[in-house]
């Protein structure tokens, strides 16, 4: 029989051998599991912040493509009217709700384009172009103070009936204006369209009538998008629309995040068709002399995004913008030539 004996050394039952964390490595673990966990929710903080930034960022720059895009076609196409040649302005029209008093500015084409520097800098209105008409449908209030606005008019690049026979696919638009032309640019007068189709008589082959879709349109920036609240500038623009009355100027929003728009034009004093001076200060009697227009816009973000509050100073052409919150902002730029601008004032 086998006899039980005590453990030597009292190895089972020595509460060291089975002795835990001390007081001092438990604190130290803590501290490491803290130091980690922070290292870890940094990553993750910095991962969000710059995942922010480039989808803030690619926002911009989007924006700034569409906004410079749109712009450059109304520069390039302002005072296109049909391809007429210094076209004698129709009998201008009376819309019922115009930018100006007359009620006859949206379907005068005598001047073109007009533009107002550092609108809203007083934050009176109404507001006085180059050509000295004051657009009284801009509200002070809504105006981001210091933007400059443009007012363009012109007909579409392409025909929507040409001698009769519409392009291919092409009907026209209820409500829109056009200017319609016959007898080989002698006769033309304006057509507030109120169906999808133009009359029967002017739609035949060889009829020697055309019609060209016609817009008068002013770009701002406003300081807010669909809300008075909201605080996110704008492209904006008020445009002939038709209706149900004789046709109506009407605020019609394009591009969030654009903050600032800056405008010099290149003036061409001996008319050799190159710039000869670049001014952001436009006059009436200049507009025969432009040549080239330079935009300049001063893209924001719609969101603030951590991290970037520091003093920025951005260069809008002449003009210099500080601003110092949690906005990305992006400044896009591009130089158009204006090749309409002295045909429709008379000028080779």
């Amino acid at each position: 029989m086998t006899s039980l004996s005590a453990p030597r050394n009292g190895a089972i039952c020595n509460p060291g051998s089975i002795a835990g964390l001390t007081l001092v490595e438990l604190l130290i673990s803590i501290l490491l599991g803290a130091v980690l966990s922070l290292a870890v929710s940094g990553v993750y903080l910095e991962s969000v912040r710059n995942f922010m930034v480039e989808n803030e960022m690619a926002k911009l720059q989007e924006n700034g493509r569409f906004s410079l895009n749109l712009l450059r076609k109304e520069f390039s196409q302002a005072g296109f009217f049909a391809g007429v040649r210094a076209l004698e302005s129709p009998t201008p029209h009376t819309v019922s709700s115009d930018c100006v008093g007359s009620g006859n500015w949206a379907l005068n084409t005598k001047i073109p384009l007009e533009f107002i520097n550092n609108a809203n800098e007083t934050l009176t209105a109404p507001f006085v172009t180059s050509a000295g008409v004051a657009l009284d449908c801009l509200n002070s209030s809504d105006l981001v103070k210091g933007t400059d606005v443009l007012t363009v008019k012109r007909t579409a690049g392409g025909y929507a009936l040409k001698d009769g026979v519409y392009p291919d696919g092409a009907r026209a638009k209820s409500g829109q204006w056009y200017l319609r032309v016959d007898n080989h640019s002698d006769n033309h007068f304006w057509v507030n369209q109120r169906s999808s189709k133009f009359p029967a008589t002017d739609v035949t082959a060889n009829s020697g009538v055309d019609y060209w879709a016609y817009f008068a349109r002013i770009f701002y920036i406003r300081n807010y998008s669909h809300t008075l609240s909201d605080g996110i500038p704008t492209l904006c623009v008020e445009a002939l629309s038709g209706g149900a009355s004789p046709g109506i100027m009407r605020s019609q929003c394009f591009i969030e995040g654009v903050e600032d728009m800056q405008i010099e034009f290149g003036l061409d004093s001996n008319f050799d068709s190159a710039p000869d001076v670049f001014t952001d200060t436009l006059l009436g009697h200049e507009l025969a002399h432009i040549v080239v227009a330079r935009i300049y816009l001063l893209m924001r973000s719609v969101v603030e995004v951590p991290g970037v509050a520091r003093e920025r100073t951005y260069e809008l052409g002449g003009k210099t913008v500080v601003r110092s919150d949690r906005y990305l902002r992006h400044i896009v730029s591009s130089t158009v030539a204006l090749p309409n601008i002295r045909l429709a004032m008379g000028r080779e």
